[in-house]
């Protein structure tokens, strides 16, 4: 395990070749970002959409994965310009868990588990087998208030956009998390110490 280095270069298009077609994402994820960019810049600039043919999403649909991935890069050029592409997807990532818990399903599976850090936590693999199709996601607690969480099938940039959602919601509980990463031999593999 090592600490994320998120000035390192990313190749975006080895990440989206790396992608199957058939991996979707609900559309709740891509609204949040968009939502995100309109709050922070008070209007969405259509320099969000390069290269993503929709524009409005039914939140518990499912859309290519691809597409969520060329919107985050987007909304981290449009929000966090000023900083490496691999910052910027992981402030992004930092509000996909409001996002989540905002909607019914979201509130159903953090209800199922509880609501202090350890559920929620537990939940981490319930959480992304109905949000990211491929996903397998393991979470395992390895002491007190240490978990050791395991990522496979995740392409939507699993090493900073991914590692920023679990960030966002361990701070969501108030807590400031602490994560080291092992990547896989696959860019869409990672597994975290947290």
């Amino acid at each position: 395990f090592q600490r994320p280095d998120f000035d390192a270069p990313i190749d975006v298009n080895a990440y989206l070749r790396a992608c199957p077609a058939s991996a979707t994402a609900r559309g709740t994820f891509f609204q949040f970002v968009v939502d995100e960019v309109e709050k922070e810049k008070r209007k969405i600039p259509d320099a969000l959409f390069q290269g993503i043919a929709a524009r409005r999403w039914v939140s518990w649909s499912n859309y290519p994965v691809a597409d969520f991935m060329r919107l985050a890069i987007n909304a981290a050029g449009v929000v966090h310009g000023g900083l490496p592409l691999g910052e910027g997807l992981r402030r992004i990532g930092w509000m996909a868990y409001p996002s989540f818990a905002a909607t019914m399903a979201g509130r159903v599976v953090i209800y199922a588990f509880g609501e202090d850090l350890d559920a929620l936590m537990m939940a981490l693999p319930r959480a992304y087998s109905v949000s990211i199709s491929h996903a397998v996601v393991t979470s395992h607690r390895s002491g007190s208030g240490h978990w050791r969480i395991g990522m496979r099938d995740v392409y939507n940039f699993v090493d900073t956009y991914q590692l920023g959602v679990i960030e966002g919601a361990v701070r969501a509980r108030g807590f400031t998390p602490q994560l080291q990463i092992r990547r896989g031999i696959r860019k869409c593999d990672a597994d975290f110490d947290l």
